[in-house]
């Protein structure tokens, strides 16, 4: 009995290998990658029970799909403010700003400023992220507030 054929010197009909090296090297299952190949109209021939395939033509094959890979990849885009949008924290598409960051950023107490804008009636939010809670101010609110406080300022 014949254990393997030396596929390699076939007359007339190239240099075939085993499928399974490529399904390997491709991390894909060998049947998908069979199936894949005979759906684009390539050869596979089964010799001692085992898929082979022209080499020629797999190598071919795989360059044309990492190729159109590659073109998927490098297509220009215009939906980078979208891809932002939607990498920006829940709180920031709500047009929300963390009161701790800006009472630290302006150099004052957070309590405090959340005293103040509590008795101006600035609505907040406490929204929990994380494990933490967080005190959060609408940023339209915010920018009134300041705007008050300032004339308020200039007044006295």
């Amino acid at each position: 009995m014949v254990d393997s054929i030396e596929t390699n010197n076939l007359p007339g009909i190239g240099e075939w290998t085993a499928l399974w090296r490529y399904a390997v090297a491709l991390t894909v299952p060998t049947k998908k990658l069979q199936a894949n190949l005979e759906a684009n109209g390539l050869p596979v021939m089964v010799i001692a029970g085992e898929p082979q395939v022209r080499r020629s033509d797999i190598e071919r094959f795989i360059e044309e799909r990492r190729h159109e890979a590659e073109k998927r990849i490098r297509k220009p885009k215009n939906t980078l403010a979208l891809q932002i949008n939607l990498r920006k924290p829940q709180w920031e598409k709500m047009q929300l700003v963390p009161l701790r960051a800006f009472a630290t950023s302006a150099g004052c107490d957070p309590n405090e400023v959340q005293d103040e804008l509590a008795a101006a009636g600035v609505a907040m939010r406490e929204l929990k992220i994380g494990r933490a809670r967080s005190v959060f101010v609408e940023r339209i609110d915010l920018d009134r507030f300041i705007a008050r406080s300032a004339l308020t300022l200039k007044g006295e």
